[in-house]
Formats: C-alpha cells, structure tokens, sequence
C-alpha cells in the first residue's frame, strides 16, 4: 500500500472575494466592487480583498501526487466563522505540525487520517478550520489514488452509503451582481446564463442590505418573468434567496408579520417554488433556533409551502445537530470548509438526513476549483438535495468545474460497475 513520502504547501487564491459584511452593514458606501469605509471585522485589511488558497501536495512513494486546498468563505471571521486565511500564517504550521503526522502514512483509509488531523490541537485550539477541510482533501484524494478508485467511491466504503447514479442538483448563485428594472441589459446575463443551462436552482442575487430587500418583490417577479421569457417549456427551477436577516429586520422578528410577508414571496413566484436562506439573523444561536422554529411553524399553519433555510449562526457540525435537533428550518446549509476536515460535512449531511432534514452541501464562491472538485465527489457519496456550483459567480465556470466533474466520476463508477 502507497504511503506519503512528502507534503507540499503552497499559497494561491481563491475564486472570489472575502467580504467584510459587518462594515457594510455599519454604512460602509459600494464603489464598484468594493465599499469606502472602515473594517469593523479583525483581520480584514480592506473591506472587499481577494480570497485566498493553500495549495496541498502529498507526494506519494509510487510518484503519484494527491490535492486538496484550504480555503475559507467570503464571510470569514463572521458569524462564529474562523477568521481569514493568510497563508503567510498557517503554511508554517503544516510544515509543523501536520507534516509530521502525514508523512510516512500508510495510505490504507481516509477516515481515520483525517480525523487524526481534525483532532490535533494547538494551544488549547483545533487547527484552523480551512486548514484542516484542505489536508483532509488531500488525505481523501491520496487513498483514493493508493486505491485506484474516486474519492467517492472511498467515501462510500468507509461510510457504508450508497453511490449516486446521476448528477447531483446544482445550485447556481448570481452572487452580487443584480437586475433591477432600468439597468443596462448586458446586467441581466447573469440569470440568463442560469435558465439557459437549465440549472435545477437558481440562487439569485443576495439581499446584504435594506435597499436591496426592499426590492425584492420586485426583483422576483422579473426573474419568474426571464424564466417564461427564455426558459424551455418544461423548465422548472426553484428560486433561492439569501436574505441575511433582512425579512426579519424589516418586521422586528415578528412572526405574523414575516408570515404574511412569505404568503406575497410565495404568490409572486408561483408556479416555481422558493428557497428562503437566513430569513432573520438573531446574532445569538440560542435566538435564531427559537425564531426560525415558530416561523417554521407560522409558515406551515399557514400553508405556505416555501423552503426555509439555515446558514447564519449553524456554521459547525455541533451547530447543525442543534438546530436539526429542533427541527429550526426546513433545509440546513453544510457550508463544508467552516466545518473543518470533510469528515465532519460528511457526517453532517448523513445525520441531517436521519432527522428529516434536507441537507445542502455548500462551499463558497471563494473556492478553488480543487476545492469544488473534491466537494462533488462528497456529494456523489451522500447524495444531498443540492449541491452548490463553484467557483466564483461568474456561473459559466462553476457549473462546468462541478457538473463535469461529477459526470467523468459517475462514467468511472459505471465502468467500473459493469466489469464487476
């Protein structure tokens, strides 16, 4: 069995930007890309700043090279999130402390490497958290090599599920770049892109202010109208929102009130159905598990059928056991690199399912295309309801990185399945 001769830690970039939204939303001004004003969360250097990478490289004795990248999300060191990734920072303690432990490693499992490594604590801390969801990449795309199978396939094994036998769902995110009515017309493209690849999900763009929330009806009755306009007949997407917390913001976290709020969202958008990220942001986990649970509850007395989800506040795996727990949203968001080492998503996504909940796996726009490769295979292997395209929001580069990715590994799985 192949072992790891050397590991190899070199900085890159991400596929996005890290955003300080804290000071966006303390009245930081947008200038193009990026806002005047001052940082408000440590670690930023500007408010919008490129994403960073870790590029991992595990050497193997048989001359094989195994990957994985350590990146965060564009909200890092927000919302309980660890703080940014500077390479300059976290390099040297691979060398220090994870190289030590890898090296010389038979490569005969996955998940007890990678868990060795989830367990490794520095200070009376875990390793950074994207730190330790990059080496775990690479660990899994080692073994898989040792073994010459997918790093789906690895991750069926050794967790005893059972394999995808088609794509996974995608979810395609517009990011920041919106429409509104009396813009120029080259602005509408992004959502075009997404209807004319017929994505099963089209995340539009995101409500991070009140100006913005404001106009959201607005907002969704003119994509429900570019999907009739150039949408085949049969197509029928479902429209995800990210709202930061801004329904409850308008309407003081009251219940009734958001409720009815929901009932115009739901006729606005009919006959395509709706996802509703974040809807109220308490600040406090204890809070927003308290009111998304009574607006869960509002909603379904109401008979409103659109799809509450969490992803503020719910960034760890003992987060997501919480507030599946008590059955807080309808679909919880596995935003895989805060949770550290993938064995903890994969974890995650599998106990999601046993509590009726209908698990997301989500990344970042920040990713690099390493990183979203590695995240299909973990999808094939667990087969959530959706799955985020990535990298960056440029859709045309995510959706070909993800959904290629997973259709070269299912025409390997079925190869393989025939000749059994």
């Amino acid at each position: 069995m192949a072992r790891v001769e050397r590991v190899i830690a070199v900085g890159g970039f991400g596929g996005n930007w890290y955003i300080d939204r804290q000071a966006v939303r303390a009245g930081a001004v947008q200038d193009g890309l990026t806002f005047r004003g001052e940082t408000v969360t440590p670690g930023f250097k500007s408010i919008v700043q490129p994403a960073t990478a870790i590029c991992v490289q595990l050497i193997l004795d048989d001359g094989s090279v195994a990957y994985g990248d350590c990146v965060g999300v564009a909200y890092s060191g927000q919302m309980t999130r660890d703080a940014l990734l500077y390479p300059s920072d976290q390099i040297p303690i691979i060398e220090k402390y994870i190289t030590p432990k890898v090296v010389g490693r038979e490569l005969s499992a996955f998940r007890p490497l990678a868990e060795e490594i989830e367990g490794l604590v520095l200070d009376g801390k875990k390793l950074h958290a994207n730190v330790r969801y990059g080496v775990s990449q690479a660990l899994l795309d080692a073994v898989a090599k040792a073994k010459r199978v997918t790093m789906a396939e690895v991750i069926a094994q050794e967790y005893g599920t059972t394999l995808a036998h088609k794509p996974i769902p995608l979810n395609v995110q517009v990011g920041r770049e919106w429409y509104t009515p009396g813009t120029l017309a080259f602005e509408k493209r992004p959502i075009d892109k997404i209807i004319l690849r017929r994505a099963e999900n089209i995340h539009t763009g995101s409500i991070y202010t009140m100006d913005l929330f404001n106009k959201q009806l607005e907002y969704l009755a003119w994509v429900k109208e570019r999907i009739q306009q150039i949408g085949d007949k049969d197509y029928h997407p479902t429209i995800h929102f990210d709202l930061y917390g801004h329904i409850g913001f308008a309407f003081n976290n009251d219940v009734p009130k958001m409720v009815s709020y929901f009932q115009k969202l739901e006729k606005t958008a009919k006959p395509y159905s709706l996802i509703i990220e974040d809807p109220v942001n308490m600040g406090d986990k204890a809070r927003q598990i308290e009111v998304l649970a009574a607006l869960r509850a509002g909603l379904k007395k109401a008979g409103v059928q659109i799809i509450t989800m969490a992803d503020e506040l719910c960034t760890r795996l003992e987060d997501h056991k919480a507030f599946a727990e008590a059955g807080a949203v309808d679909m919880q968001k596995i935003k895989a690199p805060d949770l550290g080492s993938i064995t903890n998503a994969i974890e995650g996504l599998l106990y999601l399912k046993t509590k009726g909940v209908e698990p997301y796996l989500g990344g970042s726009m920040t990713e690099t295309d390493r990183a979203a490769q590695v995240r299909v295979h973990i999808g094939l292997a667990t087969q959530p309801n959706q799955m985020l395209a990535s990298p960056g929001s440029g859709i045309d580069e995510a959706y070909c990185v993800t959904m290629n990715e997973m259709l070269r590994t299912l025409a390997l799985i079925r190869l393989r399945g025939h000749r059994q």
